[in-house]
């Protein structure tokens, strides 16, 4: 799964995680070095882990271009619903 992952990335692909689905990205290696949170409750766990991410743990959601990363369920809907309203705009301009 965690290759799987990889390759969409390579290929372009968007992905998101709710609330500790960052452990799967991370376990992946797709959030080194970039922006990210997950639930406030793993946030300590999540840095050990993954100590190369740049985790806010005070957000809903983090847009790092191609990986959203949301903190928990509800705020998995808010990103969700950026993500509707961001790819809207781009088709705007296409």
């Amino acid at each position: 799964m965690l290759a799987a992952l990889r390759e969409a990335v390579d290929r372009g692909a968007m992905l998101l995680s709710v609330c500790s689905g960052g452990f799967v990205l991370g376990a992946a290696g797709l959030l080194e070095g970039r922006n990210c949170t997950v639930h406030w409750r793993y946030a300590d766990e999540f840095v050990r882990r993954f100590p190369n991410a740049k985790v806010d743990a005070d957000v809903l959601y983090v847009d790092d271009g191609n990986l959203i990363t949301s903190a928990g369920t509800a705020a998995g809907i808010d990103a969700c619903l950026h993500i509707v309203r961001r790819e809207l705009a781009l088709g705007w301009r296409r």
